[in-house]
């Protein structure tokens, strides 16, 4: 009888030892998984909800006037009715919302990246290598800002070919515009990569003590 009991006994011990060893290994996991986390998304705020809503009905209007364009050529050699101006129109809107697109992308880390290496890189190695890549895209913004502003200079009084109240000194200056919200959006993601840089860190200390 007793060494029936004492066999319970030591089942009941096993039985806890083995689930306090996978509490332990859930718990280290989930540092892990925090550690390894980098956020790929900066919050929304109403502003840049306003400038997806501009960027979504100009790129609609966009499309609208490509889409126009194919059904304008084909009845105009029965009707001779052309609308040049759908094409310039058309150019103009697509430089536009390019360049507001790629701001927009910064916000959502969407740009394309090769990121075969990155990916295999320790949680806080990629972090420094992202503020790398940061500082990197502010260079090139001040050396787009600064050659927008030279061509806006420059171009200002000049007409596009079929639109002749647009100029091209316009065009440069709202893609410099874009340009600075890029750089914007650029300087908004240091804090948060800085952020995560210091719990990678703790992070890993923990993980090693």
């Amino acid at each position: 009888m007793d060494k029936k009991v004492d066999r319970v006994v030591d089942k009941s011990q096993e039985e806890r030892e083995r689930m306090l060893e996978l509490i332990r290994e859930a718990e280290e996991a989930e540092k892990e998984m925090k550690v390894s986390v980098i956020q790929k998304e900066i919050p929304e705020t109403l502003a840049d909800r306003v400038l997806m809503i501009v960027n979504t009905i100009l790129f609609t209007i966009m499309l609208a006037l490509v889409v126009g364009q194919v059904f304008i050529r084909i009845q105009a050699p029965w009707t001779g009715i052309t609308m040049g101006w759908t094409e310039e129109m058309a150019r103009t809107l697509m430089v536009i919302t390019t360049f507001i697109g790629a701001a927009i992308a910064m916000r959502r880390s969407e740009h394309i990246a090769i990121q075969t290496i990155v990916d295999r890189l320790k949680p806080k190695t990629r972090v420094i290598v992202e503020l790398i890549s940061l500082i990197l895209a502010l260079v090139f913004v001040f050396f787009a800002t600064d050659g927008c502003y030279k061509m806006a200079v420059q171009m200002w009084d000049s007409p596009t070919a079929s639109i002749r109240w647009i100029k091209i000194g316009q065009l440069y200056a709202i893609m410099m515009a874009a340009v600075i919200l890029l750089g914007i959006y650029i300087l908004r993601w240091f804090p948060v990569r800085i952020k995560e840089l210091k719990e990678k860190t703790k992070g890993q200390s923990a993980n090693n003590e």
